[in-house]
């Protein structure tokens, strides 16, 4: 795939979406504004491709940035995404991070000497 228009146009054919109900959804401006990012006539924020994925509901960002060259799968470790973390409140992230700590302080990791 050689754009991240190209990426979002397959993955919103794929979710049956048209574009202006994409677009009205994602709560972009304009109607035309998914069939610009899609021709690569207009460039896509960092924002708007976070809620283009969540309203599709088929890729992560990362995927379309990956795609799109931005990024590479080395950048990207699929055993520590972590997924649906906007949908958290400010006290359940806090609640995640203690108990990652949790799981740092209960499997230390062997200290380097050197």
């Amino acid at each position: 795939m050689s754009s991240i228009g190209e990426f979002i146009k397959e993955k919103r054919e794929q979710a049956n979406y048209s574009q202006a109900t994409l677009a009205r959804k994602c709560g972009l401006k304009y109607d035309s504004a998914v069939c610009n990012i899609e021709k690569g006539e207009r460039k896509v924020t960092w924002e708007e491709l976070g809620m283009i994925s969540k309203v599709l509901g088929n890729f992560h960002v990362f995927d379309a940035l990956v795609a799109a060259g931005f990024i590479s799968q080395e950048d990207v470790n699929p055993v520590h995404r972590l997924y649906h973390l906007e949908e958290l409140t400010d006290s359940d992230i806090e609640d995640v991070q203690k108990y990652i700590e949790f799981l740092l302080f209960k499997h230390p990791t062997e200290s380097k000497e050197g």
